[in-house]
């Protein structure tokens, strides 16, 4: 009995690939999302010797957080030229094949076609997407009524802090936490590091949600579940975690004991009320015991009241 193919099923995450820099041994592909978002990058060390078949098997394994599961079915990612036309055959061709085929070319002459380019690093005539706020940076600097607006609108959906930022307001996990001074051991400060997020943006990298500043932020650029794995300072055992964010609905802490976070346990879980535009969300998760100190916590953000979503700070007590 054979399964039925995925596309049958609508269980296709259809990948374009863009050339986003060229190394002195190989080169770096981005991998864009239907939406036009880039969701991760991927190093290719060889690429006159590593197979298509090879690579969609390493971008299915980086962008697991981001497959739909429905039944025993699961998404399975499919590889696309850059101007999106799906590549039919993996099987023979290797990465460097690929990106010197008659086809790619003819794929980025067709980016660079299009009336509105979207480039913030372009390689070899390809462009990749820009995340959320260079696109905000970019409408922001054109001058045009237009461009503000869409700027000022992008501006409320990602839930920026103007009172925060000014100084006007200091409500936050600073405040909430004032009686209650135990350590912090995601603290960047006591040697809390952020090992993987599955969303990049160099504007708001990941580090920003460990280093105790509310006004500072991680965003996400993709599709939901979303993840920020963090290795704590110290292991302990975890009583509580405390997110500031906007935006983030179901969310989901988990937790790993081992000495490198391979197996995770569930910890706590909650649904986050809507905020209003401008505001944080700020919740407090109570986890469960522990029967040995916990290494590594991994938030997972299931869902959103938005498109996109930022977390400015987690604390783990």
């Amino acid at each position: 009995h054979r399964s039925p193919p995925s596309q049958d099923l609508g269980l296709e995450l259809l990948i374009s690939l863009r050339v986003s820099k060229e190394l002195s041994d190989g080169l770096v592909l981005a991998c864009v999302g239907p939406t036009g978002t880039t969701l991760a990058g991927l190093e290719v060390p060889t690429p006159d010797e590593e197979l298509l078949s090879e690579f969609a098997g390493r971008a299915s394994e980086r962008l697991e957080a981001l497959l739909t599961h429905v039944g025993n079915q699961t998404q399975q990612v499919r590889l696309a030229y850059p101007d999106g036309r799906p590549i039919e055959d993996l099987s023979n061709m290797t990465v460097a094949e690929l990106v010197s085929s008659e086809r790619w070319t003819l794929a980025e002459a067709n980016i660079e076609a299009a009336p509105v380019s979207n480039s913030s690093s372009p390689s070899k005539g390809a462009s990749v997407p820009e995340s959320p706020t260079a696109s905000k940076r970019r409408s922001a600097s054109s001058g045009a009524g237009t461009g503000r607006g869409a700027a000022r609108e992008l501006e409320v959906r990602l839930g920026k802090l103007q009172d925060v930022k000014s100084g006007g307001s200091r409500r936050g996990l600073t405040s909430a936490l004032s009686s209650n001074m135990g350590s912090d051991w995601a603290s960047h400060s006591i040697g809390g590091k952020v090992l993987m997020a599955t969303s990049l943006d160099d504007e708001h990298p990941p580090a920003n949600v460990i280093d105790g500043r509310e006004f500072t932020y991680w965003i996400s650029t993709g599709l939901y579940p979303q993840e920020i794995l963090l290795q704590l300072g110290h292991p302990a055992k975890v009583s509580d975690v405390w997110l500031s964010t906007t935006n983030v609905r179901r969310v989901c802490i988990e937790g790993c004991m081992e000495e490198t976070a391979v197996s995770f346990e569930t910890l706590a879980a909650a649904e986050i009320a809507a905020g209003e535009a401008g505001r944080l969300q700020l919740q407090q998760l109570h986890c469960q015991e522990q029967h040995r100190p916990t290494r590594f916590v991994k938030a997972k953000i299931l869902s959103g009241w938005d498109d996109f979503c930022t977390v400015h700070r987690i604390v783990v007590h």
